[in-house]
């Protein structure tokens, strides 16, 4: 049990590491709370930074999640009703920490990247489900934010029909509900016609040193 609660808290702290501001700071020397969208995550750094950064950003932001999911996982297997509580604790805690970053005073990301590592590691018929919406919605619209809100949306309805409602069902509650409201400004600019399409490039001035 301490093992346990000590590995949420843990989860918790490496969900708080800020990839896309390390990354941002190592690739351009700037502040990416200060560049473009001041979002963290790697859509911002790739606008701003460049594709290298933003990808790496990506890369560090899912292993944030995945990686004490697998932990959690190999300490109390994933085969009991009573092991799922403790994976998907782990998960929200690591998804928590991004969202709501110790070393950031609470200023961090969307959480779509490091939910996409919780499920990769915890739930991957749901993660697999998730994407095939995330590019549906993505590709139709042209709006990444879209595709994130909608993908979101499908998350508890496949974990539903995978596991039930049990605790991989009220995980993705949360993670879909935090990760909509999260993204209030895109459907306030998506309902305005203010948002950035795929591909299509904002105003801000691209400072990052390579592609």
């Amino acid at each position: 049990m301490i093992l346990e609660i000590g590995m949420i808290v843990g989860s918790y702290l490496i969900g708080s590491i800020p990839t896309g501001v390390i990354i941002a700071r190592l690739f351009a020397r700037v502040d990416i709370q200060t560049q473009g969208s001041r979002n963290i995550g790697a859509t911002n750094v790739t606008r701003v930074v460049g594709k290298k950064a933003g990808l790496l950003t990506l890369l560090g932001d899912v292993a944030k999640g995945a990686l004490p999911v697998w932990a959690m996982t190999a300490v109390v297997g994933a085969d009991q009703a009573a092991s799922q509580w403790w994976i998907a604790a782990v998960g929200a805690a690591a998804f928590t920490g991004h969202l709501f970053p110790l070393y950031l005073l609470g200023r961090g990301g969307k959480g779509v990247a490091t939910a996409l590592g919780v499920y990769l590691a915890a739930a991957p018929f749901v993660l697999a489900g998730c994407l095939a919406v995330f590019l549906a919605g993505a590709v139709t619209t042209r709006y990444v934010s879209m595709g994130s809100i909608l993908g979101a949306v499908s998350l508890p309805i496949l974990a539903l029909w995978k596991y039930g409602a049990g605790p991989f069902f009220w995980m993705s509650c949360f993670i879909c509900l935090s990760i909509i409201l999260k993204h209030h400004e895109n459907i306030r600019r998506i309902l305005k016609g203010e948002e950035s399409r795929w591909n299509e490039p904002r105003n801000e001035t691209h400072i990052g040193g390579g592609s």
